[in-house]
């Protein structure tokens, strides 16, 4: 198998850091009675650190896409995205914190 067809041990936390931060979408969109379906995509960079010469992920970009129904007002999307971010344990245990670009329902959220 070429090496590039491989999933390696990095591949699985970041495809983990986008289940983990849309499921906790999911959750509190729920919770507000708002309709979720999305994807993501998330990119990273492992290279050795220069405070502790370990390597590790020291960058970290995901672009989730995803679709809101009812479609929340501005203020109580930033919630709902803030809580999505916050929630993931994934996310908080990584020392490198990710930057998400978020898609929401065809716009991009700065």
């Amino acid at each position: 198998m070429p090496r590039e067809a491989e999933w390696w041990a990095e591949h699985i936390v970041l495809a983990g850091l986008v289940r983990c931060t849309l499921a906790s979408l999911d959750y509190a969109a729920r919770r507000a009675g708002v309709n979720v379906v999305g994807s993501g995509t998330a990119h990273g960079l492992v290279t050795k650190r220069e405070e502790d010469e370990l390597y590790a992920l020291v960058e970290i970009e995901t672009r989730l896409e995803v679709q809101l129904a009812p479609a929340p007002e501005p203020t109580a999307l930033e919630d709902l995205l803030a809580h999505a971010e916050r929630g993931c344990f994934v996310s908080n245990s990584l020392t490198a914190k990710p930057k998400h670009q978020w898609i929401v329902n065809g716009e991009e959220i700065a």
